[in-house]
Protein backbone atom coordinates (compact mmCIF):
# COMPACT_ATOMS: atom_id res chain seq x y z
CA UNK A 1 0.00 0.00 0.00
CA UNK A 2 1.03 3.61 -0.51
CA UNK A 3 0.83 4.18 3.26
CA UNK A 4 3.42 1.44 3.80
CA UNK A 5 5.65 2.77 1.03
CA UNK A 6 5.57 6.22 2.65
CA UNK A 7 6.90 4.80 5.91
CA UNK A 8 9.50 2.67 4.15
CA UNK A 9 10.75 5.69 2.21
CA UNK A 10 11.36 7.52 5.48
CA UNK A 11 13.39 4.63 6.87
CA UNK A 12 15.42 4.23 3.68
CA UNK A 13 16.20 7.92 3.39
CA UNK A 14 17.42 7.99 6.97
CA UNK A 15 20.18 5.66 5.88
CA UNK A 16 21.18 7.20 2.55
CA UNK A 17 20.28 10.88 2.27
CA UNK A 18 21.95 13.94 3.79
CA UNK A 19 21.19 17.65 3.73
CA UNK A 20 23.47 20.66 3.91
CA UNK A 21 23.78 21.94 7.47
CA UNK A 22 24.13 25.54 8.59
CA UNK A 23 27.51 26.01 10.25
CA UNK A 24 25.73 27.69 13.17
CA UNK A 25 23.32 24.81 13.67
CA UNK A 26 23.30 22.74 16.84
CA UNK A 27 24.10 19.09 16.24
CA UNK A 28 23.28 18.16 19.84
CA UNK A 29 19.96 19.02 21.43
CA UNK A 30 20.33 21.61 24.24
CA UNK A 31 20.67 19.76 27.53
CA UNK A 32 18.61 22.39 29.37
CA UNK A 33 15.38 21.34 27.63
CA UNK A 34 13.13 18.76 29.23
CA UNK A 35 10.48 16.42 27.88
CA UNK A 36 7.06 17.72 28.90
CA UNK A 37 3.45 16.63 28.54
CA UNK A 38 0.02 16.74 30.15
CA UNK A 39 -1.32 15.04 33.28
CA UNK A 40 -3.68 12.62 31.50
CA UNK A 41 -3.03 8.96 32.13
CA UNK A 42 -3.17 6.19 29.61
CA UNK A 43 -6.53 4.44 29.38
CA UNK A 44 -6.43 1.28 31.52
CA UNK A 45 -8.06 -0.98 28.92
CA UNK A 46 -7.84 -1.29 25.15
CA UNK A 47 -11.51 -0.49 24.58
CA UNK A 48 -11.28 2.83 26.43
CA UNK A 49 -8.51 4.01 24.11
CA UNK A 50 -11.09 4.47 21.36
CA UNK A 51 -12.97 7.14 23.33
CA UNK A 52 -12.38 10.88 22.95
CA UNK A 53 -8.90 11.93 24.06
CA UNK A 54 -8.45 15.63 23.21
CA UNK A 55 -5.03 16.77 22.05
CA UNK A 56 -3.26 19.13 24.46
CA UNK A 57 -2.23 22.67 23.53
CA UNK A 58 0.95 24.03 25.16
CA UNK A 59 1.99 27.66 25.31
CA UNK A 60 4.93 29.71 26.57
CA UNK A 61 5.11 33.52 26.65
CA UNK A 62 8.53 35.15 26.52
CA UNK A 63 9.93 38.64 26.08
CA UNK A 64 12.95 39.59 24.01
CA UNK A 65 15.47 41.74 25.84
CA UNK A 66 17.13 43.41 22.83
CA UNK A 67 17.12 43.33 19.03
CA UNK A 68 17.22 39.73 17.85
CA UNK A 69 19.88 38.78 15.32
CA UNK A 70 19.04 35.09 15.25
CA UNK A 71 16.26 32.86 16.57
CA UNK A 72 16.37 29.11 16.04
CA UNK A 73 13.90 26.58 17.34
CA UNK A 74 14.94 22.99 17.98
CA UNK A 75 12.01 20.67 18.57
CA UNK A 76 10.93 17.05 18.55
CA UNK A 77 8.20 14.87 19.96
CA UNK A 78 7.27 11.34 20.80
CA UNK A 79 4.15 11.40 18.65
CA UNK A 80 3.52 14.33 16.30
CA UNK A 81 3.63 18.08 16.92
CA UNK A 82 2.54 21.32 15.35
CA UNK A 83 4.47 24.40 16.47
CA UNK A 84 3.55 28.07 16.15
CA UNK A 85 5.20 31.39 16.91
CA UNK A 86 2.83 34.28 17.62
CA UNK A 87 0.00 32.30 16.07
CA UNK A 88 1.82 31.45 12.83
CA UNK A 89 2.77 27.92 11.90
CA UNK A 90 6.49 27.19 12.12
CA UNK A 91 7.95 25.54 9.06
CA UNK A 92 6.32 23.40 6.38
CA UNK A 93 7.14 19.94 7.74
CA UNK A 94 4.20 17.63 8.36
CA UNK A 95 3.71 14.47 10.41
CA UNK A 96 6.96 15.31 12.18
CA UNK A 97 9.11 13.71 13.52
CA UNK A 98 9.68 10.66 11.36
CA UNK A 99 8.59 7.37 12.89
CA UNK A 100 11.39 5.58 14.77
CA UNK A 101 11.82 3.22 17.67
CA UNK A 102 11.55 5.98 20.28
CA UNK A 103 13.65 4.04 22.78
CA UNK A 104 16.61 4.09 20.39
CA UNK A 105 16.51 7.25 18.25
CA UNK A 106 14.33 10.36 17.92
CA UNK A 107 14.92 12.93 15.19
CA UNK A 108 14.70 16.63 15.99
CA UNK A 109 14.17 19.49 13.55
CA UNK A 110 15.64 22.98 13.39
CA UNK A 111 13.70 26.05 12.26
CA UNK A 112 15.02 29.55 11.68
CA UNK A 113 12.25 31.82 12.99
CA UNK A 114 14.25 35.05 13.23
CA UNK A 115 11.83 36.99 11.03
CA UNK A 116 8.85 35.82 13.11
CA UNK A 117 10.13 37.17 16.43
CA UNK A 118 8.76 40.56 17.46
CA UNK A 119 10.37 43.14 19.72
CA UNK A 120 8.96 42.55 23.18
CA UNK A 121 6.24 39.96 23.83
CA UNK A 122 6.13 36.64 21.96
CA UNK A 123 4.47 33.27 22.34
CA UNK A 124 5.44 29.73 21.39
CA UNK A 125 2.61 27.24 20.90
CA UNK A 126 2.71 23.47 20.48
CA UNK A 127 -0.12 21.03 19.70
CA UNK A 128 0.54 17.33 20.22
CA UNK A 129 -0.76 14.38 18.23
CA UNK A 130 -0.57 10.65 18.90
CA UNK A 131 1.39 9.63 15.82
CA UNK A 132 2.97 6.20 16.10
CA UNK A 133 3.96 6.74 19.75
CA UNK A 134 0.39 6.45 21.03
CA UNK A 135 -1.34 4.27 18.42
CA UNK A 136 -4.67 2.56 18.95
CA UNK A 137 -4.34 -1.09 20.04
CA UNK A 138 -5.78 -2.52 16.85
CA UNK A 139 -4.82 -6.04 15.90
CA UNK A 140 -3.86 -5.57 12.26
CA UNK A 141 -2.95 -8.01 9.50
CA UNK A 142 -4.02 -11.05 11.44
CA UNK A 143 -3.22 -9.86 14.95
CA UNK A 144 -0.22 -7.53 14.98
CA UNK A 145 -0.64 -4.75 17.55
CA UNK A 146 1.88 -1.89 17.28
CA UNK A 147 1.58 -1.28 21.00
CA UNK A 148 3.03 -4.73 21.62
CA UNK A 149 5.82 -4.35 19.07
CA UNK A 150 7.40 -0.98 19.91
CA UNK A 151 7.72 1.45 22.86
CA UNK A 152 4.59 3.57 23.26
CA UNK A 153 3.22 6.19 25.64
CA UNK A 154 1.36 9.46 25.97
CA UNK A 155 2.51 12.15 23.47
CA UNK A 156 5.26 14.43 24.80
CA UNK A 157 7.64 16.96 23.28
CA UNK A 158 10.95 18.71 23.84
CA UNK A 159 11.94 22.16 22.55
CA UNK A 160 14.60 24.83 22.80
CA UNK A 161 14.50 28.32 21.28
CA UNK A 162 17.97 29.89 21.04
CA UNK A 163 17.95 33.69 20.77
CA UNK A 164 21.05 35.63 19.76
CA UNK A 165 20.90 39.39 20.39
CA UNK A 166 22.77 42.15 18.57
CA UNK A 167 24.46 43.16 21.84
CA UNK A 168 26.30 39.83 21.86
CA UNK A 169 24.17 38.23 24.54
CA UNK A 170 22.07 35.11 24.09
CA UNK A 171 19.04 33.52 25.73
CA UNK A 172 17.40 30.10 25.61
CA UNK A 173 13.70 29.36 26.04
CA UNK A 174 13.27 25.65 26.78
CA UNK A 175 10.47 23.20 27.43
CA UNK A 176 9.97 22.79 31.18
CA UNK A 177 7.22 23.05 33.78
CA UNK A 178 6.85 26.81 33.19
CA UNK A 179 4.76 26.04 30.09
CA UNK A 180 0.97 25.89 30.40
CA UNK A 181 -1.49 23.58 28.68
CA UNK A 182 -5.18 23.07 27.98
CA UNK A 183 -7.13 20.65 25.80
CA UNK A 184 -8.17 21.83 22.36
CA UNK A 185 -10.66 21.01 19.61
CA UNK A 186 -9.05 17.83 18.28
CA UNK A 187 -11.05 15.13 20.06
CA UNK A 188 -9.36 12.14 18.43
CA UNK A 189 -6.45 11.57 16.09
CA UNK A 190 -5.11 8.34 14.66
CA UNK A 191 -2.74 7.88 11.73
CA UNK A 192 -4.90 4.95 10.60
CA UNK A 193 -8.50 5.78 11.52
CA UNK A 194 -8.55 9.56 11.09
CA UNK A 195 -9.39 12.67 13.09
CA UNK A 196 -12.38 14.16 14.90
CA UNK A 197 -12.33 17.96 15.21
CA UNK A 198 -14.87 19.93 17.28
CA UNK A 199 -14.65 23.61 16.34
CA UNK A 200 -16.83 24.54 19.32
CA UNK A 201 -13.80 23.75 21.51
CA UNK A 202 -11.46 26.12 19.70
CA UNK A 203 -9.66 28.58 21.99
CA UNK A 204 -9.26 31.91 20.25
CA UNK A 205 -5.84 33.50 20.65
CA UNK A 206 -4.38 30.72 22.78
CA UNK A 207 -1.05 30.84 20.91
CA UNK A 208 -0.74 34.63 20.84
CA UNK A 209 1.28 36.71 23.31
CA UNK A 210 -0.70 38.12 26.20
CA UNK A 211 -3.39 35.43 26.24
CA UNK A 212 -4.65 34.97 29.81
CA UNK A 213 -3.83 31.37 30.69
CA UNK A 214 -4.15 31.60 34.48
CA UNK A 215 -6.74 28.82 34.44
CA UNK A 216 -4.54 26.50 32.36
CA UNK A 217 -2.59 23.65 33.95
CA UNK A 218 1.19 23.65 34.24
CA UNK A 219 3.02 21.21 32.00
CA UNK A 220 4.56 18.17 33.66
CA UNK A 221 8.17 17.15 33.17
CA UNK A 222 8.15 13.64 31.72
CA UNK A 223 10.62 10.81 31.48
CA UNK A 224 12.43 10.64 28.16
CA UNK A 225 11.31 7.87 25.80
CA UNK A 226 14.94 6.79 25.99
CA UNK A 227 16.07 7.33 22.42
CA UNK A 228 19.02 9.50 21.45
CA UNK A 229 18.00 12.86 20.03
CA UNK A 230 19.56 13.06 16.58
CA UNK A 231 19.30 15.96 14.16
CA UNK A 232 17.14 15.32 11.11
CA UNK A 233 19.46 14.74 8.15
CA UNK A 234 17.03 13.54 5.46
CA UNK A 235 14.10 15.23 3.70
CA UNK A 236 11.00 15.66 5.86
CA UNK A 237 7.40 14.90 4.90
CA UNK A 238 5.94 17.93 3.15
CA UNK A 239 3.05 19.01 0.95
CA UNK A 240 4.54 18.65 -2.54
CA UNK A 241 1.49 18.96 -4.79
CA UNK A 242 -2.04 20.31 -4.62
CA UNK A 243 -4.65 18.29 -6.49
CA UNK A 244 -7.98 19.62 -7.76
CA UNK A 245 -11.04 17.34 -8.00
CA UNK A 246 -12.21 16.42 -11.49
CA UNK A 247 -15.80 15.73 -10.44
CA UNK A 248 -18.24 15.87 -7.54
CA UNK A 249 -21.54 14.02 -7.76
CA UNK A 250 -24.43 13.19 -5.44
CA UNK A 251 -24.44 9.41 -5.13
CA UNK A 252 -27.63 9.49 -3.07
CA UNK A 253 -29.49 12.27 -1.29
CA UNK A 254 -27.08 14.20 0.90
CA UNK A 255 -24.13 11.91 0.08
CA UNK A 256 -21.48 13.46 -2.14
CA UNK A 257 -18.57 11.70 -3.85
CA UNK A 258 -15.46 13.69 -4.73
CA UNK A 259 -13.27 12.23 -7.47
CA UNK A 260 -9.72 13.56 -7.19
CA UNK A 261 -8.80 11.98 -10.52
CA UNK A 262 -5.73 10.21 -9.15
CA UNK A 263 -4.91 7.88 -6.30
CA UNK A 264 -2.48 9.41 -3.79
CA UNK A 265 -1.42 9.50 -0.16
CA UNK A 266 -2.00 12.66 1.80
CA UNK A 267 -4.68 14.93 3.12
CA UNK A 268 -6.97 17.71 1.92
CA UNK A 269 -8.33 21.17 2.66
CA UNK A 270 -12.02 21.89 2.32
CA UNK A 271 -14.29 24.91 2.68
CA UNK A 272 -17.38 24.03 4.73
CA UNK A 273 -20.68 25.71 5.56
CA UNK A 274 -23.00 24.65 8.35
CA UNK A 275 -24.66 25.40 11.67
CA UNK A 276 -23.38 24.93 15.19
CA UNK A 277 -23.36 21.26 16.09
CA UNK A 278 -23.54 20.03 12.49
CA UNK A 279 -21.20 17.09 11.93
CA UNK A 280 -19.55 16.62 8.53
CA UNK A 281 -18.10 13.15 7.92
CA UNK A 282 -15.49 12.10 5.38
CA UNK A 283 -14.70 8.57 4.23
CA UNK A 284 -12.06 7.55 1.72
CA UNK A 285 -11.52 4.91 -0.90
CA UNK A 286 -9.29 4.05 -3.81
CA UNK A 287 -12.20 2.80 -5.90
CA UNK A 288 -15.97 3.08 -6.33
CA UNK A 289 -18.66 0.46 -6.90
CA UNK A 290 -20.62 0.19 -10.14
CA UNK A 291 -23.41 2.35 -8.71
CA UNK A 292 -20.95 5.17 -7.96
CA UNK A 293 -20.80 4.53 -4.20
CA UNK A 294 -17.40 4.73 -2.57
CA UNK A 295 -15.62 1.45 -1.88
CA UNK A 296 -14.04 2.16 1.53
CA UNK A 297 -12.89 -1.45 1.84
CA UNK A 298 -9.96 -0.53 -0.39
CA UNK A 299 -8.45 1.58 2.39
CA UNK A 300 -9.31 -0.47 5.46
CA UNK A 301 -6.57 -0.45 8.11
CA UNK A 302 -4.77 -3.74 8.64
CA UNK A 303 -7.44 -5.81 6.87
CA UNK A 304 -9.87 -5.29 9.75
CA UNK A 305 -13.04 -5.91 7.76
CA UNK A 306 -15.40 -7.64 10.20
CA UNK A 307 -16.37 -7.56 13.88
CA UNK A 308 -14.06 -9.27 16.34
CA UNK A 309 -10.92 -9.05 14.20
CA UNK A 310 -9.43 -5.79 15.50
CA UNK A 311 -9.59 -6.52 19.21
CA UNK A 312 -11.48 -4.98 22.14
CA UNK A 313 -12.98 -1.59 21.25
CA UNK A 314 -11.82 -1.64 17.65
CA UNK A 315 -14.34 -0.79 14.91
CA UNK A 316 -15.88 -3.73 13.09
CA UNK A 317 -14.50 -2.24 9.88
CA UNK A 318 -11.44 -0.01 10.26
CA UNK A 319 -12.39 2.65 7.73
CA UNK A 320 -10.50 5.90 7.35
CA UNK A 321 -12.93 8.54 8.64
CA UNK A 322 -12.56 12.22 9.56
CA UNK A 323 -15.25 14.30 11.25
CA UNK A 324 -15.65 18.06 11.57
CA UNK A 325 -18.15 19.46 14.10
CA UNK A 326 -19.21 23.08 13.61
CA UNK A 327 -18.84 25.71 16.29
CA UNK A 328 -20.32 29.22 16.18
CA UNK A 329 -18.82 30.12 12.81
CA UNK A 330 -21.02 29.05 9.93
CA UNK A 331 -18.13 28.89 7.46
CA UNK A 332 -14.81 27.18 8.02
CA UNK A 333 -11.78 25.70 6.33
CA UNK A 334 -10.76 22.26 7.57
CA UNK A 335 -7.60 20.25 7.00
CA UNK A 336 -6.63 17.29 9.23
CA UNK A 337 -3.32 17.68 11.04
CA UNK A 338 -2.18 14.35 12.50
CA UNK A 339 -3.49 11.77 10.05
CA UNK A 340 -3.17 10.91 6.38
CA UNK A 341 -5.20 8.91 3.90
CA UNK A 342 -4.75 6.82 0.78
CA UNK A 343 -7.54 7.68 -1.64
CA UNK A 344 -8.85 8.84 -4.96
CA UNK A 345 -12.47 9.17 -3.83
CA UNK A 346 -13.80 11.09 -0.84
CA UNK A 347 -17.32 10.59 0.48
CA UNK A 348 -18.84 13.57 2.29
CA UNK A 349 -22.03 13.46 4.37
CA UNK A 350 -23.70 16.07 6.58
CA UNK A 351 -23.65 19.02 4.15
CA UNK A 352 -26.82 20.93 3.29
CA UNK A 353 -25.72 21.46 -0.32
CA UNK A 354 -23.34 20.04 -2.85
CA UNK A 355 -19.78 21.36 -2.54
CA UNK A 356 -17.99 22.94 -5.47
CA UNK A 357 -14.73 21.58 -6.88
CA UNK A 358 -13.14 24.92 -5.95
CA UNK A 359 -13.96 24.21 -2.29
CA UNK A 360 -11.69 21.16 -2.08
CA UNK A 361 -7.97 20.67 -2.61
CA UNK A 362 -6.12 17.38 -2.25
CA UNK A 363 -2.75 17.52 -0.50
CA UNK A 364 -0.13 15.08 -1.78
CA UNK A 365 2.21 14.37 1.15
CA UNK A 366 5.44 12.41 1.03
CA UNK A 367 9.08 12.47 2.00
CA UNK A 368 10.31 15.34 -0.15
CA UNK A 369 13.19 13.71 -1.98
CA UNK A 370 14.82 16.02 -4.58
CA UNK A 371 14.15 14.71 -8.08
CA UNK A 372 17.84 14.82 -9.00
CA UNK A 373 18.92 12.47 -6.20
CA UNK A 374 20.57 9.32 -7.59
Amino acid sequence: MIRTLLILSIIALAACTTLNQDKNSLEQFPAEAQWIGDAAEQAPTDSLMYLDDPSPLFRKDFKTEAKVNSAKLYISAAGYYRATINGNRIGDQLLDPAWTNYSKRIYFSEYDITSDITDGENCLGVTLGNGFYNPLPMKMWGGRNIREELPTGRPIFIAALVLEYDNGESEMIVSDNSWSYEYGPMLRNSVYLGEVYDADREIDGWNLPGYQDSNWEKALVKKSPGGKLQKLFFPPIQLTEKISPIEIYEQEEGLYIVDMGVNFTGSYKIKLKGNKGDTISFRFGERIYDDGAINPMTTVCGQIKRAGVGGSGAPAIAWQIDKYIFGEDGEAYYSPEFTFHTYRYMEISGLDEKPQTSDITGHFLHTNVPKNVR
